[in-house]
């Protein structure tokens, strides 16, 4: 049986990155709003405000450079929880959801996760949205609230079952409870048609 949430899922957004050291672009640890709901995310991808980050972002050829344009021009966010930094031991409360983040796939395969992820047999789909590169999904699904060793083991879990369901493994960031998602614009991001009355 899936997992349901029993309410609207609420994670904390993070500001825009910086430069680091190395001289390319890093994520923000601060936390700049708490208790953001999920159609909240979702009203944000689908609306206008990142389209021209994400577009530029997608124009731009040389990976360095577009590491430094995703965390200077792309707020991101915690799905797993609100936090109030970026570690797991900071963790204010858990959402009830994981991150499940596809990099580099191809575009046959991209168009057939789009389509398939949202009917899975096992996990519910809560948001689904195109990565910023354009070549990537952001899977967030509903996993109940864990600790953060349960939380690493069910992640390991769940890539096992994506690798012999779709052919595919996950990022091995998701393992992460403070795993951060960049947000970036999807006209037709997916979220939980549960949701709608609240959009």
């Amino acid at each position: 049986m899936k997992t349901k949430l029993p309410q609207t899922p609420l994670i904390s957004v993070c500001d825009k990155g910086f430069i680091n050291k190395g001289g390319t672009g890093a994520p923000s640890t601060t936390v700049i709003k708490q208790s953001v709901l999920l159609t909240d995310i979702h009203r944000y991808i689908v609306s206008e405000r990142a389209r021209q980050a994400t577009l530029d972002l997608r124009a731009t050829v040389d990976e360095k450079l577009q590491k430094t344009k995703k965390a200077l021009n792309f707020y991101s966010c915690t799905p797993n929880g609100t936090f109030t930094y970026r570690k797991a031991d900071h963790l204010v409360s858990a959402s009830g959801m994981m991150v499940i983040d596809f990099d580099n796939l191809a575009p046959d395969k991209l168009a057939e996760l789009l389509r398939l992820l949202p009917h899975d047999r096992r996990y519910e789909t809560e948001l689904m949205f195109t990565s910023p590169r354009g070549n990537g999904i952001k899977w967030f699904i509903a996993c109940g609230e864990r600790g953060e060793k349960e939380f690493g083991r069910h992640f390991d879990d769940i890539s096992d079952y994506i690798a012999f369901e779709y052919g595919v493994r996950p990022d091995p960031s998701g393992k992460d409870m403070a795993r951060c998602c960049y947000l970036s614009w999807d006209p037709d991001c997916y979220i939980n048609p549960r949701f709608s009355e609240t959009l």
